[in-house]
């Protein structure tokens, strides 16, 4: 009887990489499908800043072949969920389906990534969605507070928000993205995770097929200089101040990576976390308080965000400043228990979604060039000691690095 590898990767002949896994439990099949059309790499401010993101609206738009209404007919005979999204460096378009509609599904999204229509009246009603999004953000202090921190903690290109500019939007034309999407999405670069009740040989032919006669290269995008700005607050009225912190943490190719994502939830992860204890259960400070550990493929970020009552807010910031001071001493081995733990279960929970599976292939092939089994995964983070964390934060964590602190506040009153 012969096996079938549960991860696989194989470069198309147009160049394009597919890479799989087969989920023998499941009936679903989901796409991950990431073109190298990324918010990084969109022209700067009134140039046309949110390119990327109008692309990815545009893709369920029709194609050449078909209209909006009988692409949208022909993807609903299929069963087919789908979504797109920009991020920094990537277009994504996500779609699901039954197992056996998997190649027809395939076929679908490759006709769509290789001629998407760009008609100028579909142009014209995505860019006046994108500004009505832009112009959203407003009504939505705790978004509005993270995309400010964003733009002043993160190196250019990468501080970009995923919706664009309202002077960029303004500035597209469909012949312009048109242009742009042939020239920026092409093979070279183009990642295509697959998961679920999975056939990676058929699913190398279909595309084979779809995609033939595609060719061409992409360059990623690195970080440029860091922004000048630590603060940014906004002063309008909102029933809460609102503030969200970030501080320069491990790359996801960092060998600390581990311990700094353990550490960060011990931080604030969860309702047994040192900010949620003290800041919220001990002084009742505020609802909301956390922090999160993201590491990109070139560098990472600890983010912590809080909500407040305007009066209490001060006392808020400085006692979250404390908790970070106190981080630096290191954390016990109950602590680190607890966070492995929590970290584990969302781990385990994720191998039960296709479309999580799907996009964790994707992703590591573009950070890591290989792909991770959910093995590695865990035995990854079972392996790290609490002393391997206590020494990352007494070597990374110290006064240097709470001084490097980026903070964006939305308030009705101006903080410390």
């Amino acid at each position: 009887m012969t096996l079938t590898k549960p991860l696989r990767s194989t470069r198309l002949t147009c160049g394009a990489w597919l890479l799989s896994e087969h989920m023998p439990s499941m009936s679903s099949v989901s796409v991950a499908w990431l073109s190298p059309v990324g918010t990084s790499g969109d022209p700067d401010g009134a140039a046309g800043e949110g390119e990327s993101a109008m692309c990815a609206e545009m893709l369920l738009r029709g194609t050449e072949r078909s209209t909006s209404e009988e692409l949208a007919r022909r993807l609903d005979v299929l069963g087919v969920q789908r979504n797109t999204a920009a991020s920094m460096h990537h277009v994504n378009l996500s779609a699901v389906t039954t197992g056996p509609k998997a190649n027809d599904m395939l076929a679908c999204l490759g006709e769509m990534v290789r001629s998407p229509r760009m008609d100028p009246d579909g142009v014209e009603q995505a860019k006046a969605l994108g500004l009505q999004a832009i112009a959203a953000i407003r009504d939505e202090p705790q978004q509005l507070c993270t995309q400010h921190l964003l733009r002043i903690s993160m190196p250019a290109p990468f501080n970009r928000s995923g919706l664009g500019t309202p002077e960029g939007i303004r500035a597209l034309t469909a012949d312009g993205l048109h242009a742009a999407w042939h020239r920026r999405c092409t093979p070279g670069g183009t990642l295509i995770g697959l998961a679920g009740d999975v056939d990676h040989d058929a699913a190398c032919a279909v595309l084979d097929q779809a995609l033939a006669g595609w060719a061409g290269s992409s360059t990623t995008m690195v970080p440029g200089q860091s922004p000048r700005s630590t603060r940014h607050i906004e002063v309008m009225p909102t029933s809460q101040t609102h503030m969200a912190l970030s501080l320069d943490a491990p790359s996801a190719r960092d060998e600390d990576r581990h311990a700094m994502r353990l550490a960060t939830r011990v931080l604030g992860g969860g309702s047994s976390s040192r900010l949620f204890d003290e800041v919220r259960e001990r002084r009742g400070l505020c609802y909301s308080v956390g922090s999160s550990y993201s590491g990109g493929r070139d560098l990472g970020r600890v983010m912590i965000y809080a909500g407040s009552r305007s009066e209490r807010a001060q006392e808020t910031l400085d006692c979250i400043l404390r908790e970070l001071e106190r981080l630096e001493r290191g954390i016990d081995a109950e602590e680190l228990e607890r966070a492995r733990t929590g970290i584990l279960s969302r781990m385990v929970m994720s191998e039960e979604s296709t479309s999580a599976r799907a996009m964790a292939l994707a992703s590591d092939w573009f950070t890591y060039g290989r792909l991770r089994s959910l093995d590695e995964l865990t035995s990854d983070l079972r392996g790290v000691s609490l002393d391997q964390v206590n020494a990352l934060l007494a070597r990374r964590c110290g006064a240097s690095w709470r001084d490097g602190l980026c903070r964006s506040i939305v308030a009705p009153t101006d903080l410390a």
